[in-house]
């Protein structure tokens, strides 16, 4: 009796303390002998950190027998919970809860930033017979409860791959050797418009990740460089762009012609620049610019997809870039266009680099073979197709643009910026 006694109180330690570092629910909860993929703290513990040695203690102390050839665990049951609005609600079937059904009538289902936020509820594992949700206490239900209250309170939520929102584009279809894009390829693609004067420059490019904020180079807003360069005052963020010599891009065909939205022009509202960039050695060259009001997706605007952060490159990846910088023939090329490049081993780099070399903060890409960003480029997205948790496939930005050596273009692998390890500086500006 003492031995399962005192079993019974480390597994309820082990489950208190992972419950304290890792979920909102509060309160009453209870401990039932459960299958292991019905138990949420369990495979949130597997999914997130399957190695950790929190995770093989739990567990190893809360086996507790098998439901077949299931194992099954000790699992903290949570009777009460807190809803995305921090609201005490009580975890249940979702047809048994008229408030939340009330809730789903009343919004648009089909939002992305409305789904992420209904998604929040979930208070059971997908592999759960019923879904569960968080039941908010129905004495507290507002009826008049919209789309737009959602956006207000939850906006800063970040595309979900998984869902479909974001890295999708309809097309099947200033870069050295590409070739052009069609209408709706890279609907994330933002051109950043200087103005000094009279004269216009469209000199960098940057990546729509949010609905409001667009990803770019340091160096791109970094006042000192555009006055080295004369570019001016960055004046305009333009999404949805293809030709920038036409008010309105159409591409004619055989049997008729394509025409594209007008691109949605916006003011640069402010810029955030990484705390630790240096323009000297161009580490940390990374910026978020926020914009004067928020984007209208459509088929020529649409977010990227942010990478994961335990993304493991294995060397031999084929990148896309896209842009309006300088081409073989043109100081900058008035049509989007895109080339492939391939990753290669950073010590090509480090040549170029001498004793600085480049850092686990940047990735080397280009084999020197003339195809290469150039020129206008700086701030654009270095992209990767690759799979999501749903096995469907969603574009990935997993760089931007940062320099490259010498005079010509494509005579030398670029140095990007790193995605993956900026992701919770770009979550931090966004809260």
């Amino acid at each position: 009796m003492i031995v399962g006694k005192v079993f019974s109180v480390r597994v309820l330690l082990i489950s208190v303390l992972w419950l304290l570092q890792t979920t909102n629910y509060v309160s009453t909860t209870k401990i039932e002998c459960i299958p292991l993929k019905l138990c949420p703290m369990a495979m949130k513990l597997i999914k997130t950190k399957p190695y950790a040695p929190e995770t093989i203690e739990f567990l190893r102390y809360s086996h507790c027998g098998f439901d077949g050839h299931d194992a099954k665990v000790w699992c903290t049951i949570f009777l009460y919970c807190k809803t995305p609005d921090s609201r005490n609600g009580i975890c249940k079937n979702i047809k048994e809860c008229d408030s939340f059904i009330k809730y789903v009538e009343n919004v648009d289902t089909q939002d992305p930033v409305v789904r992420k936020y209904l998604k929040e509820y979930q208070c059971s594992t997908n592999q759960d017979p019923h879904v569960k949700i968080c039941c908010p206490d129905e004495g507290k239900y507002n009826d008049i409860f919209t789309s737009n209250d959602v956006h207000e309170r939850f906006s800063n939520y970040f595309p979900d791959p998984s869902l479909g929102e974001c890295g999708k584009q309809n097309s099947d279809n200033k870069i050295v050797g590409g070739t052009e894009t069609y209408l709706d390829e890279f609907p994330w693609l933002a051109l950043l418009k200087y103005v000094n004067g009279n004269k216009i420059r469209y000199s960098c490019a940057g990546s729509l990740i949010h609905e409001q904020y667009v990803l770019t180079a340091a160096h791109c807003v970094d006042p000192q460089i555009i006055k080295q360069k004369e570019l001016g005052k960055l004046q305009n963020v333009i999404l949805g762009e293809y030709d920038t010599r036409n008010e309105t891009d159409c591409i004619y065909q055989k049997f008729g012609s394509d025409c594209a939205d007008p691109p949605q022009v916006f003011t640069p509202k402010d810029y955030i620049i990484h705390p630790n960039y240096d323009s000297s050695s161009m580490l940390n060259d990374i910026a978020i610019i926020r914009l004067d009001r928020k984007a209208k997706f459509s088929d020529y605007v649409q977010p990227i997809c942010l990478p994961p952060k335990n993304l493991k490159l294995q060397g031999n990846e084929s990148f896309t870039i896209s842009g309006w910088g300088r081409t073989e023939s043109e100081d900058r090329s008035p049509v989007k266009r895109k080339a492939i490049v391939r990753n290669t081993n950073k010590k090509r780099c480090d040549a170029n680099n001498g004793r600085r070399g480049i850092s686990d903060r940047q990735i080397c890409v280009g084999q020197g073979d003339g195809v290469d960003s150039c020129y206008g480029d700086s701030g654009g997205p270095l992209m990767l197709e690759t799979q999501t948790k749903n096995n469907s496939y969603a574009t990935f930005v997993v760089g931007l643009v940062s320099y490259g050596y010498g005079r010509l273009c494509g005579n030398f692998p670029g140095v990007y910026t790193y995605l993956p390890a900026y992701l919770e500086w770009i979550e931090q500006q966004l809260r």
